[in-house]
């Protein structure tokens, strides 16, 4: 019976050197694991870290070419509004600057028109002018006619 137990005392301790191997063989299974899981899962932060940095930048560089566009169009259309503001004043000047122009040609016309009613009114009162004195004459050359014919009769 000796040799019985000593071979079951053979069996149980190769059994529990077997199952004290098992069991570091899952232990080291698990660690292995584990290390695998955090190796992973720092590949995995460090991906995503990456990828956010990418995105990032392209958010960035996005917002600045809409910063930059804003700009531009803030900056046409101030143009705009300058030319705008300056055609205005263009107009404003050509319409000003031919009032002007009409308001001295209209001055120029009347003032031309007054003086040649001016001159004339000249010419007619100097027209009037000799008449009344051409009358005057022919009134004083027919009354020295009939005095001078009074005169003849009388004297025969």
């Amino acid at each position: 019976m000796e040799g019985e137990r000593q071979a079951q005392l053979q069996a149980a301790t190769a059994d529990r050197e077997l199952r004290e191997a098992a069991w570091k063989d899952v232990q080291k299974y698990r660690d292995d694991q584990r290390a695998a899981a955090r190796h992973s899962l720092a590949w995995r932060l460090a991906d995503a870290h990456r990828k956010k940095e990418i995105d990032i930048a392209d958010h960035s560089e996005k917002l600045n070419r809409l910063h930059l566009d804003l700009q531009c169009k803030r900056e046409d259309w101030v143009a705009l509004q300058e030319h705008k503001k300056d055609e205005a004043e263009r107009r404003r000047k050509s319409v000003a600057y031919r009032l002007d122009s009409w308001r001295r040609q209209k001055l120029a016309t009347i003032k031309e028109q007054e003086r040649q009613d001016l001159i004339a009114e000249e010419e007619a009162m100097y027209r009037e002018m000799d008449r009344e004195e051409l009358l005057a004459a022919k009134q004083t050359q027919e009354f020295i006619e009939r005095k001078n014919m009074l005169s003849n009769t009388m004297v025969f």
